[in-house]
C-alpha cells in the first residue's frame, strides 16, 4: 500500500528545495540592499566618531588659549607644608613671602569626668550655644546617655558634636565639641544642659575660680567632686524620644528653660587598681592646671577682643576655642579660622600647626598644570589622526601600530579599515591639522617657535631611526626637552599656543587658536561632518523603506510559489494514485482469465 503524501509537508517531490532555490535568486537584490544599509550605518557611525574626536581636540586646544588656560595658573609652594600650605588663584601675583604660625585656630573640646555607661539622662529642655549667633536646643523626653548623644548629633549638624569615649569596663566619658573654631565660637550651656555638664564633671561655675594669673591646682576640685545638686537616683526612662528646635540665638537666657533636673553623680570606679587611680588623679591635676591657665587667658582675651565670654570653667578641656595667631612678613595678626584668604590677595593660607620658624611661600607658574594640558592636547590630536588614518587607508599595519588599542578596539578598527579610502573631506582635515602642528608661530618676544622647539614633533626621538609610522602624522614627545622648555620659557610656550598679535587683548594666532578655528567648520551644527551624516542618514532611511517593500514582495512571492508547487504536488499524487489503481485493475483482470 503506497504511503500517504501530504503536499507541502512530506516534500515527496522536493518542492521545498525547488522553492528555496527560486527564492534565493529572487532575494539577491534584497541581500545587496541589506549590505548597502550596513555600509551606510557603518559610515555614519565612523563619521560621528571622527566628529567626536575633532570636538574633543578642539576643546583641548581651546583650553590652551582661553582665559582659563593653564599657563596662567599659579602654584603656591610652601617650604614646610606641615606648618602652612597655600593655594593660589589666577589673581595672585608672582611673589615670595614668609608666614610664621604661632598657633592655629582651635575649638572647644570639653571632656566630662567618669560616668556610667548605662547612665540615664532625665527629660527636660537642653540648650547649647556656639558663639553668639547659634543656639541648638533639644526637648528631651528621657533615655540613656547613648540615645541622648545620638539625638544631640542630629540637631548639632555643623555646629556641635557629642561622642562617648570608653575609659574602662562599664565607665565612659562624654566629649562635647564645638565644630567652629575661634575665640567668638566658644561652647555655651543653657538650662538643663548646664546642670548636666556640672553634674558629670565637665564644667564648674566660674565664680569658684578667682581671677588669678596662675591659681594653684588645689583651687580646682577633682572631676568627681565638681559642684552639683545632691545625688538623687533617677528612674529608668522608656525608649528615647525627643522634639528639638534649632535657630538663631537672640539673647535666650537660662530662665527660658525649666528648672534643672537632679542628675546622678557617679563616684570613681571602686574596681580601678590603685595605680590606675593614681594616674587618673595625676591627669586630673594636670588638666585642672591647664584649664585654669588657659581658661583665664581665653576669658581675658575674649573680653579684650570683643569675643564671647564663658560663664563657667572647663574641668577637662582637651582643647579650648581660640583664634589663630600668625605673622605675615613679621606683622602679627589673628584670624578666627585656619583657612586664611584675606592676608595675601589671591592666596589662601591653610594653617596646620604652630612653629618657631617662619615658612616661605613662593607663588609661581604651575608648570605641572601646563605640561599636563599640553600632553592631553597631543593625545587628542593623535587619537583624531589615528581615526582618520584607519578610515582613509586600507593597510593592516595602521592598526597594529596602534599598540594602545584593546583587542575589541582593534577588531572594530579592522571592520572600518578603508571605509572612506581616498575621501577628500577627511584627508583635507588631516592635512590642515598637520600643517598647524608643524608650522612656525610668533611669540611675544618677537621670535617664532615651533612644537619641535619644545620637544614635540613627528620625529621627537631620532634615536629610533627611520619608521614608516612616523610619516603618518602622529606627534611624539621628548619629555626631557619639554620639561626644560617649560622651566625656561613658559611664557613663550603660552604664546606658541595662543597669542594676541595686534594688542587688542584678543587671541588671534597660535597653534591652539588656529586649530580651534579650523576645526569649527567640521564640528559645528550643520557643519561639514554633520551635513555628511545627514545625507547618509537619508540614504539609511530610503534603504530601510526599500528593504521593507522588498521583504513584503518576497514574502508574497514565496507564498505564491509554495501554493503553486503544492497544487502541482497534489496533482501528481492524484495521477500517481490513478495509475496505481489502473495497474491493480489490470492485474486482477488478467488473473481472472
Amino acid at each position: 500500500m503506497p504511503g500517504i503524501s501530504i503536499p507541502g509537508v512530506s516534500d515527496k517531490y522536493k518542492t521545498n528545495d525547488l522553492v528555496s532555490g527560486l527564492m534565493k535568486v529572487e532575494r539577491a537584490p534584497l541581500v545587496k540592499e541589506q549590505s548597502s544599509l550596513e555600509t551606510y550605518r557603518s559610515q555614519a557611525n565612523s563619521l560621528r566618531k571622527v566628529n567626536q574626536n575633532l570636538t574633543e581636540l578642539r576643546e583641548s586646544a581651546r583650553e590652551l588659549f582661553s582665559f582659563e588656560n593653564p599657563f596662567n595658573t599659579k602654584n603656591a609652594v610652601s617650604s614646610n607644608d606641615a606648618v602652612v600650605s597655600a593655594v593660589a588663584d589666577r589673581n595672585a601675583d608672582f611673589q615670595s613671602f614668609q608666614i610664621q604660625v604661632e598657633s592655629i585656630a582651635t575649638r572647644d573640646r570639653l571632656l566630662s569626668g567618669e560616668i556610667e555607661k548605662n547612665m540615664q539622662v532625665p527629660a527636660g529642655r537642653y540648650g547649647w550655644t556656639v558663639g553668639e549667633n547659634r543656639e541648638i536646643s533639644l526637648d528631651w523626653k528621657g533615655g540613656t546617655i547613648g540615645e541622648f548623644v545620638a539625638s544631640l548629633n542630629r540637631r548639632g549638624k555643623d555646629y556641635l558634636n557629642a561622642s562617648l569615649i570608653n575609659l574602662s569596663p562599664g565607665k565612659q566619658s562624654l566629649m562635647l565639641e564645638s565644630l567652629k573654631p575661634g575665640d567668638k565660637n566658644i561652647l555655651g550651656f543653657l538650662g538643663n544642659a548646664h546642670a548636666l555638664a556640672e553634674s558629670i564633671g565637665m564644667i564648674a561655675p566660674a565664680a569658684e575660680f578667682p581671677p588669678a594669673a596662675n591659681p594653684p591646682p588645689e583651687t580646682l576640685p577633682a572631676p568627681q567632686a565638681a559642684p552639683s545638686p545632691p545625688p538623687q537616683p533617677v528612674a529608668a526612662q522608656g525608649a528615647a524620644d525627643m522634639e528639638a528646635t534649632e535657630g538663631e540665638f537672640d539673647a535666650v537666657s537660662a530662665a527660658g528653660y525649666p528648672a534643672p533636673p537632679q542628675i546622678v553623680q557617679v563616684p570613681p570606679s571602686p574596681e580601678a587598681a590603685p595605680q590606675q587611680l593614681a594616674e587618673q588623679e595625676k591627669n586630673t591635676d594636670t588638666l585642672a592646671q591647664e584649664a585654669s591657665a588657659q581658661g583665664m587667658d581665653r576669658q581675658s582675651s575674649a573680653q579684650d577682643t570683643g569675643g564671647s565670654a564663658r560663664d563657667y570653667r572647663p574641668l577637662h578641656p582637651v582643647e579650648l576655642a581660640g583664634d589663630a595667631k600668625l605673622s605675615y612678613q613679621g606683622i602679627p595678626m589673628t584670624r578666627p579660622a585656619n583657612a586664611v584668604n584675606d592676608v595675601v590677595p589671591g592666596v589662601t593660607l591653610n594653617l596646620h600647626r604652630g612653629s618657631d620658624m617662619p615658612v616661605t611661600i613662593d607663588i609661581g607658574r604651575d608648570a605641572v598644570a601646563a605640561k599636563s594640558a599640553i600632553i592631553t592636547f597631543v593625545g587628542k590630536y593623535n587619537q583624531t589622526v589615528a581615526e582618520i588614518n584607519v578610515l582613509t587607508q586600507n593597510r593592516q599595519e595602521i592598526i597594529t601600530e596602534l599598540s594602545y588599542l584593546s583587542p575589541e578596539e582593534q577588531e572594530a578598527a579592522r571592520k572600518n579599515l578603508g571605509t572612506f579610502q581616498g575621501d577628500f573631506t577627511l584627508n583635507n582635515a588631516k592635512s590642515a591639522l598637520l600643517g598647524i602642528v608643524t608650522g612656525s608661530h610668533r611669540t611675544g618676544d618677537g621670535t617664532s617657535l615651533t612644537l619641535s622647539n619644545i620637544g614635540i614633533s613627528t620625529r621627537a626621538d631620532s634615536s629610533t631611526g627611520y619608521a614608516e609610522s612616523k610619516l603618518r602624522g602622529y606627534l611624539e614627545i621628548n619629555e626631557k626637552k619639554l620639561d626644560a622648555a617649560i622651566a625656561g620659557n613658559l611664557g613663550g610656550i603660552k604664546d606658541l599656543f595662543g597669542y594676541d598679535s595686534d594688542g587688542d587683548l584678543i587671541i588671534d594666532s597660535g597653534i591652539a587658536f588656529q586649530m580651534n578655528r579650523d576645526i569649527q567648520p567640521y564640528t559645528q551644527r550643520n557643519g561639514i561632518i554633520s551635513d555628511r551624516v545627514n545625507n547618509i542618514n537619508a540614504r539609511i532611511t530610503g534603504s530601510e523603506t526599500k528593504i521593507r517593500q522588498m521583504e513584503t514582495r518576497l514574502d508574497r512571492r514565496e507564498a505564491e510559489l509554495r501554493r503553486t508547487y503544492g497544487q502541482m504536488e497534489a496533482t501528481l499524487n492524484s495521477l500517481e494514485g490513478q495509475s496505481s489503481a489502473l495497474d491493480n485493475f489490470t492485474r486482477r483482470t488478467q488473473s481472472e482469465r
